[in-house]
């Protein structure tokens, strides 16, 4: 695929506490391009288990608010007929307070 589609991009959002961050995204099918809604995404903490946890919208859009500063692992989990579960990762992911990080997430949901 395009790499610019998997590029994370960062910014600084409007009226957010210069002390946290916000980790937002799409999760899409690598095959049709399409979104994919209902997938679980999770963001990790580097060495921590605590993890915040959130399901794509029906356009496949997922966000996380007020999130801690520091390198975080996050991943996409979504149910394939007849496959079972998928994963994908995106490792050291770093977010800095007041700023957000948007990273994109491709999966293949059909069989090829």
């Amino acid at each position: 695929g395009n790499a610019k589609e998997g590029a994370i991009d960062r910014y600084h959002p409007a009226h957010h506490a210069a002390d946290t961050g916000v980790i937002e995204g799409t999760v899409s099918d690598s095959g049709s391009r399409e979104r994919v809604p209902g997938a679980v995404v999770t963001a990790s903490l580097g060495g921590t288990p605590e993890a915040l946890e959130g399901i794509t919208d029906d356009q496949g859009r997922y966000r996380f608010d007020n999130v801690k500063p520091g390198t975080y692992v996050v991943s996409a989990y979504y149910s394939v007929s007849g496959r079972g579960q998928i994963e994908i990762r995106r490792s050291d992911i770093a977010v800095a307070g007041g700023e957000g990080v948007i990273v994109p997430i491709w999966i293949e949901v059909a069989k090829q």
